[in-house]
């Protein structure tokens, strides 16, 4: 099981997620890393500082209030209480999209792949053929290839536990290049250790997408207490904490201009309702959202 679920990492990767669903609702959504489908919502150091503080914080905060993913939460609790699961980007967007879309779910997790198309199967998807046990990330680069004229209208979100890791001969990093260079919409989720890594995936796809006429966006939530800090200063900061470290972010391609915009606004009420967070070990949780356009 993912033990770093509804860390607030998973809380940035979800909001992003669902207002770009949507707003620019795809006819084929896929998922190279899916995992489970949702995971028992218990209260843990990581999860209080994310998805628990997102619940208790989100209707002070107009933008979060308003927000697709606050909507979702909201339909998942019953009579105000805070949901029992907390539903993975793979089961947000079958709620979301519904039989509007055809999916591609990839996990090597037979656990995982089991509790997907147990989802699936409850929101009438079955025929569709939704979950593949395989390595999604050679399976997404076979199906990129049937449908490379037909990439916008399809959705691909990339979560690797090891983004340098080759993969069938390609990188995580790789793979979103080459999608975001193809038309396909990438949303890629990252995690860095220190303040010098902020937003590093830009480096790489910022030029790909120049080169072919592309567009991407990057919108980054670092700790505020770790800037300036070394790799050792920031473990100290983070002791007893899991997660993503100094920060983490998620790169979008080849999305609208508005529905970035509306991402960025986000951003600043994530930052704005973890203004005087605390992490788990009681150290300064405020959070500094940056965006970066190519």
């Amino acid at each position: 099981m993912n033990r770093y679920y509804g860390n607030i990492g998973d809380v940035w990767k979800h909001l992003v997620l669902a207002e770009l669903l949507a707003l620019e609702p795809p006819k084929h959504y896929w998922e190279t890393h899916a995992g489970s489908a949702s995971y028992p919502l218990t209260h843990s150091p990581d999860r209080d500082y994310g998805v628990y503080r997102f619940i208790e914080r989100a209707d002070s905060v107009p933008e979060l209030a308003e927000s697709r993913y606050a909507t979702e939460l909201r339909r998942l609790a019953a009579d105000g209480v805070a949901p029992a699961s907390f539903p993975g980007s793979a089961l947000l967007a079958m709620r979301m999209l519904g039989k509007d879309a055809e999916y591609l779910l990839c996990d090597l997790d037979p656990e995982s792949v089991a509790s997907l198309n147990a989802a699936a199967a409850e929101l009438g998807l079955r025929e569709k053929d939704v979950v593949r046990e395989a390595d999604g990330m050679t399976t997404v680069v076979e199906e990129a290839r049937k449908l490379k004229g037909e990439s916008e209208g399809v959705v691909v979100t990339i979560d690797p536990f090891q983004p340098f890791e080759i993969a069938g001969g390609i990188s995580a990093l790789e793979l979103a290049a080459g999608l975001i260079e193809d038309d396909f919409k990438v949303l890629y989720w990252y995690g860095y250790d220190t303040p010098e890594q902020r937003s590093y995936p830009m480096g790489v796809l910022r030029e790909y997408a120049r080169e072919a006429g592309t567009s991407v966006w990057c919108g980054d939530l670092m700790l505020v207490a770790a800037a300036g800090q070394s790799e050792q200063e920031v473990e100290q900061l983070l002791a007893g904490a899991e997660g993503p470290g100094a920060g983490c972010g998620v790169v979008c391609g080849n999305f609208s201009q508005a529905s970035l915009d509306r991402c960025a606004r986000l951003g600043e009420a994530v930052a704005k309702a973890w203004e005087d967070a605390r992490l788990p070990n009681g150290s300064p949780g405020a959070l500094e959202f940056l965006a970066v356009s190519s």
